[in-house]
C-alpha cells in the first residue's frame, strides 16, 4: 500500500522523502470509515466483511501522515496478524528512509513522518492497560465483543489529549449481558437521540462484496440459526441466547430403560483424561432417545475398558462410537482385539464443529430426547462457543465446568440419521464379531 511518487492527498515529507499511500479499491462502507471524522466510530459487522482491513488502511493512513496509533485486539496473535501486515505496507518506506520494526514488542516507528504504531492484547485488563499512559491518534480495537471492558477506558485516557479517534470492530456472536461491546452497539442503535461523536454502522454478509452467494446459502444451511443469524445477519442474541444448546427443554422426557430384545443401540464414549469423567451415553437408534448413562471417576484404564465391553455386551452389541483424540488411540486398539463393534472419532478444528452443530440442529428439531439427568443438563447450559482468531468457532465447556456428558451424547447422535441439513448417516458394524461373546472375556483384558 505505500509506494514512492509525487504528492497526493496523503503525503508527509521529510527532507528529499515524498510518501504517497495509494488507497486500494474500497466498499462504500469501508470508505465512509476511513474518511469519517466522528470521534467514535462503531462496526458491528458480519463475519468476513472486511473490518480489520479496513481500520487497518486506516492506521496506515494516519501513520503515514504522522500519527500514533494503539491496536488493541482480542488475543496478541491476532494483533500481530495486522502488525504484520502494516509492516509489509510499509516495505517501500523502509527502502529509503529509517523505519524501526520490533516484532517482539509490535512496535513501529517511522522516522520521514514521525508516525508509530503499537499493538497490544486485549483478553485481560493488564494486557489493555499496558497501553494506559500513551497518547495516540487512533485507538482501534478489534474483536471487541472478546477484548476486556477495559480496552474502552485505555482507548478513552489516551485519546484525551490528543482529539484522536476510536474504532470499535466487533461481531454480535455475544448477548449485550455478556459482551460491553455488543452492549455498547446495541444501546446507540437503538437511541432516539443519535450522539454526534458516534458513527455507528450495521452490516449483514448479504450487504458485503466480500461473501459469494454460494458460500453464504452454504453457511445458511450448515449452521444453526441462532448462530448464522448472529454472525451472518448481524441479529444481537438474547441475552439467554449466548450458550450454544438452548430452548433444549423440549427434548427432556422418559426414564432411563433396560435394553430391548432386537433393538439396536448406539453408544457415545469419552472416556477420562486427568480430572474429568468417563461417561457412556446409550442412545435407541429408534425412537432416538437416551435409555443408557453411566458417568465414572477416577477409574484406571483397564477399569473403563470392562466399562466398555460390559456396556456393548448388555446393549445388544452396539456400536460404540469412541472419542479416539490423543492417548485415547490405545484404548481403541485394545476394544477392537475384543472384537467388539467400534468407531473412532477424532477431534479437529474441523469436525468438532459438524459434530456439535448437528446436535445443535437435532435439539432445534426435536430429532433427539433424553431423560432429565442433572449432569447433562448442567453442561449443556454452560456450553458456549468462541469465534476464534483464525475464523473457525470453537466450542467447549465454560470455565471450570465439564463437558464429558454432552460429548459422549453427541458422539452417540454423530450416528444416528440426521435431519435435512446434513447428509444421512446409518447404524453400521464397523469390525467383524469374532467367535468369543465379547465383553466376558476378562482374562483378555490388556492392562494400559
Amino acid at each position: 500500500m505505500g509506494v514512492r511518487g509525487p504528492k497526493a492527498k496523503h503525503e508527509v515529507s521529510t527532507g528529499p522523502i515524498s510518501i504517497t499511500l495509494t488507497r486500494p479499491p474500497m466498499a462504500d462502507y469501508q470508505t465512509k470509515v476511513l474518511d469519517s471524522q466522528h470521534k467514535y466510530i462503531i462496526m458491528a459487522c458480519a463475519t468476513k466483511t472486511g473490518k480489520s482491513i479496513c481500520l487497518a488502511q486506516k492506521a496506515l493512513e494516519v501513520i503515514i501522515n504522522g500519527g500514533r496509533v494503539i491496536w488493541i485486539a482480542s488475543t496478541f496473535k491476532r494483533s500481530g496478524m495486522v502488525f504484520d501486515q502494516i509492516t509489509k505496507a510499509v516495505q517501500e518506506v523502509v527502502n529509503v528512509s529509517k523505519v524501526t520494526i520490533n516484532r517482539t514488542t509490535m512496535c513501529l516507528d517511522m522516522a520521514a513522518t514521525n508516525g508509530s504504531l503499537a499493538a497490544y492484547s486485549g483478553d485481560s485488563q493488564l494486557a489493555c492497560e499496558s497501553a494506559m499512559g500513551d497518547a495516540a491518534n487512533l485507538v482501534v480495537i478489534d474483536e471487541a465483543s472478546r477484548c476486556h471492558e477495559s480496552a474502552w477506558t485505555v482507548a478513552n485516557s489516551v485519546t484525551t489529549a490528543t482529539g484522536g479517534q476510536v474504532c470499535v470492530a466487533l461481531n454480535v456472536d455475544k448477548s449485550p449481558k455478556v459482551s460491553w461491546a455488543v452492549r455498547m452497539f446495541a444501546e446507540h442503535l437503538n437511541n432516539s437521540k443519535p450522539d454526534p461523536d458516534f458513527l455507528v454502522l450495521s452490516l449483514t454478509a448479504e450487504q458485503s462484496p466480500y461473501i459469494k452467494k454460494v458460500d453464504l446459502e452454504r453457511a445458511r444451511k450448515t449452521t444453526p440459526a441462532r448462530i448464522f443469524n448472529a454472525l451472518y445477519n448481524n441479529i444481537i442474541p438474547k441475552d439467554d441466547e449466548h450458550g450454544v444448546f438452548n430452548n433444549f427443554e423440549g427434548c427432556i422426557s422418559g426414564q432411563l430403560e433396560e435394553p430391548k430384545p432386537g433393538r439396536r443401540y448406539v453408544i457415545g464414549c469419552d472416556p477420562a483424561r486427568s480430572f474429568d469423567y468417563t461417561v457412556l451415553a446409550v442412545v435407541d437408534t429408534v425412537t432416538r432417545r437416551l435409555v443408557g448413562f453411566e458417568r465414572y471417576h477416577g477409574i484406571s484404564w483397564q477399569a473403563i475398558t470392562q466399562r466398555i465391553l460390559d456396556c456393548a455386551s448388555k446393549w445388544n452389541k452396539a456400536l460404540v462410537v469412541l472419542d479416539s483424540t490423543a492417548q485415547a488411540t490405545l484404548l481403541l486398539e485394545v476394544l477392537q482385539r475384543h472384537s467388539i463393534f467400534v468407531e473412532p472419532f477424532y477431534f479437529t478444528s474441523k469436525s468438532k464443529p459438524q459434530l456439535v452443530e448437528k446436535m445443535m440442529v437435532d435439539i432445534e428439531q426435536r430429532n433427539i430426547s433424553f431423560p432429565n439427568i442433572s449432569e447433562l443438563i448442567y453442561e449443556m447450559q454452560h456450553y458456549s462457543v468462541n469465534i476464534q482468531p483464525n475464523g473457525y468457532l470453537k466450542y467447549c465447556a465454560d470455565d471450570g465446568f465439564h463437558d464429558d456428558c454432552i460429548t459422549a451424547l453427541m458422539l452417540a447422535n454423530w450416528k444416528l440419521k440426521t435431519g435435512p441439513r446434513f447428509d444421512p448417516l446409518t447404524f453400521r458394524a464397523q469390525y467383524a464379531v469374532g467367535h468369543t461373546v465379547f465383553g466376558n472375556d476378562r482374562d483378555a483384558l490388556t492392562v494400559m
